[in-house]
């Protein structure tokens, strides 16, 4: 599997976000955002992990990067999500749409930030 790198730090990915859950908007964003196009792209083979620490925020401590954000307080359910995982590195450079793949994590409950 082929994945793409963020800029901002060495095996971290691109497409790996983290989102809250909003009873009015649905699952809104609070991890980094991702502006600048992925150049680089990480391979995990079979039974390989990978481990990111990926930064959240809100309005109420300072959104993480320049993206706007709508979640007030950090609280509630939040999941990971990977957007893109690609099968080969051509596919990457391709930007194959199949390599949309919206891998969603179990929620789990984040308790209320001070």
């Amino acid at each position: 599997m082929i994945l793409a790198e963020s800029g901002w730090k060495t095996g971290t990915l691109q497409s790996l976000d983290i989102q809250q859950w909003d009873d009015n908007l649905g699952w809104q964003s609070v991890g980094p955002c991702r502006d600048v196009a992925p150049v680089s792209t990480v391979k995990l083979n079979p039974g390989q992990s990978l481990k990111n620490v990926i930064p959240i925020g809100d309005r109420a401590h300072g959104n993480v990067g320049r993206c706007p954000r709508k979640i007030e307080h950090l609280a509630g359910r939040v999941r990971a999500i990977l957007y893109f995982a690609y099968q080969s590195q051509e596919k990457f450079e391709a930007r194959d749409p199949q390599g949309r793949v919206n891998v969603v994590s179990k929620p789990v409950e984040l308790p209320l930030a001070n």
